[in-house]
């Protein structure tokens, strides 16, 4: 879903995303819906979420999987069979305006080089009043104890490689704010603390991350954290609104 979409599509990235499904991770949209309405999963990656908001929707409903990464697609027609599926940029949907009821992204806005664009693009497509849900991760609210040198270093390295590629790390705490100011109207948020993976593992999925930027002080500093257990639990900001 972006210009260079930071975690990659490695097997460990995929493992995660494979682990999510609607009952978790849009547990604030679920209940907003019902059969017939024509809604959006912006980001499907390999479909897991997809199929619980197709069913959400069944047996009259229209769900619209859409990923910028082409390889997720059979991943995603194999979870969510019954979702149209189509490869496209955030920026330029390949929807008519008007005609969506909901639009829905988990894990998108934090990797978008222009996320006013992309509401933009939501705006136009959202029938008046349609809704809006939005799911953003917050690495300033993370916690990641004990926090040592070691771990300071990597994340450092690790919210450094989320901007180069043109996201923003700690886009869950704006991400209401950006939503007001983009036109949408009954702005509503909550917030989740989940365990995406363990303490060691997230040092591995860092460690693999900033080694291959080249990063050699930070891939290191990752190493040594793996050694050893702690907690991570991870923010995300849920936002829903409306179009006008």
């Amino acid at each position: 879903m972006t210009s260079d979409y930071a975690p990659g599509w490695s097997p460990d990235m995929l493992a995660m995303l494979t682990g999510r499904t609607a009952t978790e991770r849009a547990a604030f949209v679920l209940p907003l819906l019902s059969p017939g309405q024509r809604v959006l999963d912006l980001g499907c990656g390999p479909g897991t979420i997809t199929a619980g908001l197709a069913d959400a929707i069944a047996p009259t409903g229209t769900l619209i999987a859409i990923d910028r990464e082409p390889t997720q697609l059979p991943l995603a027609r194999s979870a969510a069979p019954t979702a149209r599926y189509a490869v496209a940029g955030a920026e330029s949907l390949p929807i008519a305006t008007h005609t969506l009821d909901v639009v829905f992204a988990h894990a998108v806005f934090e990797h978008l080089p222009n996320p006013a664009a992309v509401l933009t693009e939501f705006r136009r497509v959202l029938r008046p009043g349609g809704l809006l849900a939005l799911s953003s991760s917050d690495w300033s609210s993370a916690v990641v104890e004990p926090r040592t040198p070691d771990v300071d270093r990597a994340l450092a390295a690790h919210y450094r490689l989320r901007r180069e590629a043109g996201g923003d790390p700690f886009m869950g705490a704006r991400l209401a704010d950006l939503v007001r100011a983009n036109g949408f109207v009954d702005v509503q948020t909550t917030a989740q603390d989940r365990v995406d993976m363990t303490y060691p593992q997230l040092a591995d999925y860092i460690h693999v991350r900033v080694a291959a930027a080249g990063d050699s002080q930070a891939a290191e500093a990752a190493a040594r954290w793996s050694q050893h257990n702690g907690r991570f639990t991870q923010r995300w900001h849920e936002v829903t609104a409306r179009s006008i």
